[in-house]
């Protein structure tokens, strides 16, 4: 026994490579990722050097510790890029020594009644009837199992395994490869994945070039492999951009916990209920129809809106901002190219003034109603203060092209226009990344869940009587072995 173990052993590899391709080292990979992924929900993760400052001013009390282990861009850190590497070397190792176990371990080998009753599903049928043995394939056939191995050594005697259900060694190996192919994915978006953000008003065309500098060109350059080629790019044509508005209502209900408690059983006056307060209109959604031009020529137009992108060759455009500019005439002075919600200063005239962001579109009432909102610009004044905290407050609703006074000055509102801002992204490694991961979860939902047996069969005749010993082998959650079994010992008896 204690050569046939070490015989064993020798033949699996030493001790480090059996740790290497042990489901224990998947579990500890899995846990590490497991703790990563929870720092990478709690820390917001953004790429952007800027971001570690930004975390600073707002608050951020762990901002060296953030910094030395780059917990706001973690997903692209150096450690866990190890990581993923690492666990990516172990997958494939575990899969070519699951590959080399299936092929050769010997899938049905002889086996006597005796071993059939000493494994944990199995029992024994004793009939009559001399053609039980003979009809034990015909009751198999009928339960669905197909015969996988048949040995008769003489008349008496036959051995029968017959299996039913998916082949679950192969599912695992499958599921396996399929991880594989998703990290490929991961490494694909990685090297060769790119995004930007693009700002067009209506009417405006604007050209995106698709030589990004990836990763890959990065790393190309290093290794003296990039070539010149033809320079690629399209063209995103903005043909018109609108916003939709809703009346958001405001949930008025008692101040005091008390009466809160009592409003809930019917017992107070005051009760919850609803109300619009003075500036309930709000955005609900933005929408921007879009032209792809390549080759100077149109290729795709399609209207999105948020949640709804433009896909075009590998492309994805979506929609994540709007803004508007305006032209404001203050008195004798002329200021072009203003932007809302940006503060700016007036010549001759002390404090700041910002224009609030406009609404102008359709609009959703609370009660049901459609409207159409007229286009119209909130100006806010700020006095002079040596303080950081100064109050903004109205002066003027300004319409476009109409004359309004404030502040003994006269304003004209003049030339709004509204521009989408869109981010686009190219990543060939999504493809790849929906398709195996899908089937990574189908096929371990499969693997986990749905139920295989394996049943050897004794028949054995002497004496006049059938002797039948049955062993079932099962593996997934929904396998029932015990109703198998009596079913098959009702079939048998009959």
């Amino acid at each position: 026994m204690r050569e046939a173990a070490t015989k064993q052993r020798n033949s699996s590899g030493g001790g480090f490579y059996r740790t290497l391709v042990s489901v224990k080292t998947t579990l500890v990979f899995l846990g590490v990722f497991a703790a990563l992924f929870f720092l990478g929900t709690i820390f917001p993760q953004d790429p952007d050097p800027a971001a570690i400052e930004r975390y600073r001013e707002s608050g951020g009390k762990l901002a060296g510790l953030v910094a030395a282990l780059d917990l706001l861009d973690i997903f692209h850190s150096s450690y866990f890029l190890l990581l993923a590497s690492a666990f990516a070397v172990h997958l494939l190792l575990c899969g070519i020594h699951r590959l080399s176990i299936i092929r050769k371990r010997p899938k049905y080998g002889l086996f006597s009644r005796d071993e059939l009753l000493q494994r944990e599903h199995s029992f024994s049928i004793s009939s009559t009837d001399g053609e039980a043995g003979p009809d034990i394939e015909r009751m198999l056939g009928a339960f669905g199992f197909r015969r996988m191995k048949y040995y008769s050594e003489n008349a008496n005697v036959k051995r029968v395994v017959a299996e039913k259900g998916l082949p679950f060694r192969w599912l695992s190996w499958t599921y396996h490869l399929l991880i594989l192919i998703t990290m490929a994915g991961f490494i694909v978006s990685f090297l060769f994945a790119f995004e930007d953000y693009v700002e067009v008003s209506a009417g405006q065309r604007k050209t995106i070039s698709l030589d990004a500098r990836t990763n890959w060109r990065k790393l190309a350059d290093v290794l003296g492999l990039r070539s010149e080629g033809r320079s690629r790019r399209l063209d995103i044509e903005l043909e018109d951009f609108s916003t939709a508005y809703v009346e958001k209502p405001h949930l008025e209900y008692p101040k005091k916990p008390g009466a809160r408690f009592a409003s809930l059983w019917g017992k107070s006056p005051a009760r919850p209920h609803y109300v619009l307060p003075a500036n309930s209109v709000t955005p609900s959604d933005w929408y921007s129809t879009l032209t792809v031009y390549l080759d100077g020529g149109p290729v795709k137009q399609k209207t999105i809106e948020v949640n709804d992108p433009l896909r075009f060759g590998g492309m994805t455009f979506y929609q994540i901002g709007y803004e508007h500019a305006f032209d404001l005439q203050a008195g004798e002075e002329i200021l072009a190219d203003l932007t809302a919600e940006e503060p700016f200063s007036i010549p001759q005239m002390e404090g700041e003034f910002l224009l609030e962001t406009p609404r102008d579109g359709p609009l959703q009432t609370y009660a049901g109603e459609k409207k159409e909102l007229r286009p119209a610009a909130r100006l806010k004044y700020r006095p002079p203060s040596s303080t950081q905290k100064r109050a903004w407050s109205v002066v003027a609703e300004l319409y476009p092209d109409e004359p309004a006074k404030a502040m003994r000055t006269r304003f004209v509102l003049s030339n709004m226009r509204e521009s989408s801002i869109l981010s686009y992204r190219y990543d060939p490694g999504v493809p790849i990344l929906w398709t195996a991961a899908g089937l990574l979860m189908l096929l371990m939902g499969l693997r986990i869940y749905m139920p295989w047996y394996q049943v050897h069969c004794h028949v054995d005749r002497m004496n006049g009587r059938t002797l039948i010993t049955v062993s079932i082998r099962m593996v997934g959650l929904f396998a029932r072995p015990e109703r198998l079994k009596l079913r098959m010992s009702d079939a048998l008896r009959k």
